[in-house]
């Protein structure tokens, strides 16, 4: 006897009829608006709400929230995948590139939350099969920008997974003004560019400068106390320990 067939969770089974396909579909656009705004606590019963369904619809589907969950991020990853895929190319590869990683980003705050509250109920998403449609597309993009040298050498796929859930957080937290996330966006994918900081300036040495300071000396004691003070206030916006990085400074 042939193994059952697994069907994976963004798509319907086979033998769904039409009309159940498409309410899976509406409770999957439900949860995915839901979630973003309510974390992992949603209730079931607002999704079948929102969908325009009855409550046992969704348990039909999805008969507990972590497999719901799921299956909104994986068509989130799978959306994602779509958007490198279809990256512009021209004659300017670093341009396609850098254009591709803003629309990643975009719509950042619904996919992180979402993220997060599938993190907050125990799911790990670092090495989740979810992710893979993703990282081959991420990592065609790599190959293409490489090969133009547009890019620091050590980019690798891991890398750039990790600076575009950074500048998706910068994004989150710029709030709504689409002229602020773009440039706060910007500033975080530039680091991953080949070309240096314009004139070979130190950014360091350069806010050294600026107060007054010569490079490499000691700071007055009162700007040890405001630079603490400026770190544990990040710590505490980005939910890190202030203890570890404090340890980390003092190592």
């Amino acid at each position: 006897m042939p193994p059952a067939r697994k069907s994976s969770p963004t798509s319907p089974p086979p033998a769904l009829r039409a009309d159940a396909a498409r309410n899976r579909e509406l409770v999957l656009d439900a949860a995915a608006a839901v979630f973003a705004e309510g974390g992992a606590d949603a209730s079931t019963e607002e999704i079948a709400r929102r969908a325009g369904v009855g409550v046992g619809t969704v348990f039909r589907h999805f008969p507990t929230k972590e497999l719901l969950l799921g299956a909104v991020l994986e068509r989130m990853f799978h959306a994602l995948a779509m958007v490198a895929r279809r990256a512009p190319e021209t004659s300017d590869v670093e341009v396609d590139f850098f254009v591709t990683l803003h629309r990643l980003v975009d719509g950042a705050a619904a996919k992180m939350a979402v993220a997060d509250a599938l993190s907050r109920a125990g799911v790990p998403l670092r090495y989740s099969s979810w992710a893979e449609p993703l990282r081959e597309a991420l990592a065609d993009l790599l190959s293409r920008a490489h090969a133009a040298r547009a890019l620091r050498d050590d980019v690798g796929v891991a890398e750039l997974m990790a600076v575009l859930i950074a500048a998706s957080r910068a994004a989150q937290f710029a709030g709504k003004e689409k002229g602020l996330r773009k440039r706060v966006v910007s500033i975080v994918l530039d680091g991953l560019r080949r070309t240096p900081t314009p004139s070979g300036i130190d950014p360091w040495n350069e806010a050294r400068e600026r107060s007054g300071r010569r490079p490499g000396r000691e700071p007055p004691a009162d700007a040890v106390s405001s630079a603490s003070a400026l770190r544990d206030e990040a710590c505490e916006v980005a939910s890190l320990p202030v203890q570890s990085v404090r340890g980390a400074n003092a190592s």
